[in-house]
């Protein structure tokens, strides 16, 4: 039996969550707010092993490049991809190659940009079922009336995520028009 390895860093403003097995891939990626980066570890399993690995260091330094605005996606290289296949797979390489930081699209425009224009409420499980956030912005798509939308760590998350690539968000949520592609 594989053993599951975690460690959680903190990168302001969120904290991060890293999970993988006995090779060195990313299996999994959980986000939350930094000051609430004890909701992380209610996510690790009861036999998990704390663990630091030249890999996570490595792609932890790439987050901080990434929440410093020096990268509009953090590197895919060391995450475990094997399980994402047809649909799922051609939305989120869509959002990550298509929508760049400081930019957003609405779930039915990403449905269309991925080749699916009737498919927007299936866009919107892949991004509310990413197992890497971040990696594949899920932050940088909202709803077609230009509001924030929902995001697993929360709206305040997105709100900051969105703000940090140059994107303004005013009072309610409202993303101007301005920033769709």
């Amino acid at each position: 039996m594989e053993e599951i390895y975690y460690t959680i860093c903190e990168l302001s403003p969120a904290a991060l969550l890293l999970v993988w097995r006995d090779v060195p891939e990313f299996r999994g990626v959980a986000l939350s707010m930094a000051e609430e980066s004890s909701e992380l570890r209610k996510r690790i399993g009861k036999t998990w092993l704390e663990k630091e690995s030249k890999e996570a260091i490595a792609l932890i330094k790439q987050l901080r490049h990434y929440f410093s605005g020096e990268l509009d996606n953090p590197p895919i290289e060391s995450l475990d991809l094997s399980g994402i296949n047809g649909f799922t797979r051609k939305v989120l390489f869509t959002l990550r190659d298509k929508v760049p930081a400081g930019k957003v699209v609405t779930y039915g425009t990403l449905a269309a940009m991925s080749g699916f224009p009737r498919a927007a409420r299936a866009a919107g499980s892949v991004m509310s079922n990413n197992p890497f956030p971040l990696f594949f912005p899920c932050h940088r798509v909202v709803l077609s009336g230009g509001r924030l939308g929902k995001f697993g760590p929360g709206q305040k998350l997105k709100q900051i995520l969105l703000e940090n690539e140059g994107v303004e968000v005013k009072p309610g949520g409202i993303i101007p028009a301005k920033y769709f592609l």
